[in-house]
């Protein structure tokens, strides 16, 4: 296994939660650092596919200094050690966009009730719960002190997004929020109102097909494959970005959604959890050039009893 891939096995592994992205957050095998954008020949996964490599270890590797077993269980299950919340510099959110790119502020939605029971979403509807729309304030409270020249509101038609968004909007006294479906969950086919227990037992080939390491596997049941999800995603927010060249906009979305961004920005998975009402960053060029500005961001939910709450249901990972 390379070394790189270890690297986000093992962030993955500690349970560290990164704010900024870190260069253990990517893989550093040389097409990685090329324009293609897939694991080179020396592997056969795909890099839309890596979060299969925290599922399954096939070898033996060390996480920190003790040594783990052959193990087929998913990586989160093992002992987390303290998660890691490293402040931003989010300064840059108040000044001026420049001409020919577009700034996107991506938010994930709140917690749910059916984050909190561990429940696969998708494209199915789910409240806030009370500690959900208390992090969709904190979060509203946040940007409307730090984030300066906001021109738009977007939003997957989902209502734990929108609901989220509306507090976002209200807080910086933005008068409505566009609400799109192309910004939606990926859908999870079968897997869709299912405890991820519930799911092994009655989907089974849904759930093999949701961790499949081939990204044009569709989820059975009408389920999106990886790259559906991915080819989706990035029409939206390129059409959102072309949109608003020299703007900066608020997206609130999902962790699935987000997860594809971050792929699109760095080619490569992101590694740990994509955490409730994080901020994260990017900014796309009229040419379709994108970059990552910053990721993970939750320091509105320090101090607070939210904090623990933001890593629940990050669906499939």
């Amino acid at each position: 296994m390379q070394a790189g891939i270890i690297d986000v096995v093992n962030n993955v592994a500690s349970g560290a939660n990164e704010t900024t992205v870190s260069p253990s957050a990517q893989c550093k095998c040389e097409t990685h650092t090329g324009v293609k954008g897939i694991l080179p020949a020396h592997s056969s996964v795909s890099a839309l596919a890596l979060p299969v490599l925290r599922q399954t270890l096939v070898d033996s590797l060390v996480v920190g200094n003790k040594k783990t077993k052959s193990c087929s269980k998913r990586l989160p299950k093992l002992k987390a050690r303290t998660v890691r919340d490293e402040k931003i510099n989010m300064g840059h959110l108040k000044d001026q966009v420049g001409a020919n790119v577009a700034e996107l502020v991506v938010v994930r939605h709140g917690e749910t009730t059916w984050n909190a029971i561990d429940r696969f979403q998708g494209q199915e509807e789910s409240d806030l719960t009370e500690v959900g729309i208390k992090q969709a304030q904190a979060v509203a409270n946040r940007l409307a002190k730090t984030a300066n020249h906001i021109r738009a509101v977007y939003s997957s038609d989902l209502r734990r997004a929108s609901e989220t968004a509306r507090r976002i909007a209200d807080a910086i006294g933005f008068p409505n929020v566009v609400e799109l479906a192309s910004l939606r969950e990926r859908h999870l086919g079968n897997l869709q109102g299912l405890t991820k227990g519930e799911a092994q037992v009655v989907e089974p080939e849904a759930y093999r097909a949701s961790v499949s390491s081939d990204p044009n596997e569709p989820i059975p049941g009408g389920g999106e494959s990886l790259n559906q999800l991915n080819v989706r995603t990035k029409e939206a927010l390129e059409s959102i970005a072309l949109n608003h060249l020299g703007q900066r906009v608020i997206v609130v979305c999902h962790g699935g959604v987000l997860r594809s961004l971050y792929f699109h920005a760095k080619g490569c998975q992101a590694s740990g959890k994509v955490r409730n009402t994080s901020i994260n960053v990017f900014r796309i060029t009229a040419s379709g050039d994108w970059s990552l500005r910053s990721w993970g961001d939750v320091n509105h939910l320090q101090g607070t009893d939210l904090l623990q709450a933001s890593t629940r249901g990050d669906e499939l990972r």
